[in-house]
């Protein structure tokens, strides 16, 4: 009652084998003023602990997963503005 929902942290992951590389992504909508996430760091890639790249699904999701911006009043514009960059990126 009295709440919207804020659907926070949307997230998009390619399927295996799709050209995609993320932090170009990354980069292109921050030169827009769109903020992109990586979706998640495995653990064992932090500092603290020794890497395992053979937990290859942990690696693969990262390498393949982004954040989108979402917030609770997000207009059209502003989600067309994402997935126009979004398209023109992943389509090129």
């Amino acid at each position: 009652l009295g709440t919207k929902n804020g659907f926070w942290m949307p997230t998009i992951l390619l399927d295996e084998g799709v050209s995609f590389n993320r932090d170009k992504l990354i980069s292109t909508l921050k030169k827009n003023d769109i903020d992109g996430r990586v979706f998640f760091w495995p653990l064992s890639m932090l500092p603290i602990f020794h890497p395992k790249p053979e937990n290859i699904i942990s690696y693969s999701l990262y390498s393949r997963g982004l954040n989108l911006p979402s917030y609770h009043d997000i207009t059209e514009s502003q989600m067309g503005r994402v997935i126009f960059h979004l398209r023109e990126c992943l389509c090129s």
